[in-house]
């Protein structure tokens, strides 16, 4: 028999979390097909920021120290190359002018 849990706030956040973070692989390569060469967009790190956060929380929430190191440790380089791109996006749009 088996049992299930009923899907509390914190495995609904881990869901949407998992999902937001898997989904950064299936637009990273829809990108790279559309554009015929292997590329990263911002939304590619955008995705995987948002989805490690929402980990992050469902690690919080279970009290979960190794879910908890691996997700906060994989946030910090996300979100530093998201400040990365912005700044060489703005550094070209202001060379263009």
């Amino acid at each position: 028999m088996v049992h299930r849990r009923p899907l509390g706030n914190g495995r609904r956040l881990a869901i949407v979390g998992s999902i937001l973070w898997s989904l950064r692989h299936v637009f990273q390569w829809w990108v790279s097909e559309r554009r015929g060469t292997p590329t990263l967009p911002l939304s590619f790190w955008l995705l995987s920021l948002v989805g490690g956060l929402f980990l992050l929380a469902y690690a919080c929430s279970r009290l979960d120290p190794v879910m908890i190191a691996g997700y906060l440790f994989n946030c910090l380089p996300y979100a530093r190359i998201i400040v990365l791109l912005r700044s060489s996006s703005a550094t070209a749009a202001a060379r263009s002018s």
